[in-house]
């Protein structure tokens, strides 16, 4: 049995003007080649597969402080989970407040 790992895990973020869109992005299985898929887990909680190193999450809250680990599966099972990421609404920039249309 081939050992499986994530590499680091990174995430970007959109807010758009009401919810948030979260990117996640991580380095991909030294042995890509064992890799069936990712699951990705938010808040502790199985959210999603991918086939590839990224996944959107598009049901982000922008009043909801999210975690995010990702884990490789393949044939034998699944790997360790990732480095955790956290979204922080709280940290987004304010919006501009002085725009005026001309």
């Amino acid at each position: 049995m081939k050992r499986l790992a994530i590499g680091l895990l990174w995430l970007t973020f959109s807010a758009p003007l009401f919810g948030a869109t979260v990117n996640l992005a991580w380095d991909p299985n030294p042995a890509p080649q064992n890799v069936t898929s990712y699951k990705v887990y938010k808040n502790g909680v199985h959210f999603g597969n991918s086939s590839g190193t990224t996944f959107t999450d598009a049901t982000a809250s922008d009043t909801e402080v999210s975690t995010y680990t990702v884990t490789a599966v393949n044939a034998t099972g699944e790997s360790a989970q990732s480095n955790t990421v956290t979204f922080n609404p709280a940290s987004l920039p304010a919006p501009p407040s002085n725009l005026r249309i001309a």
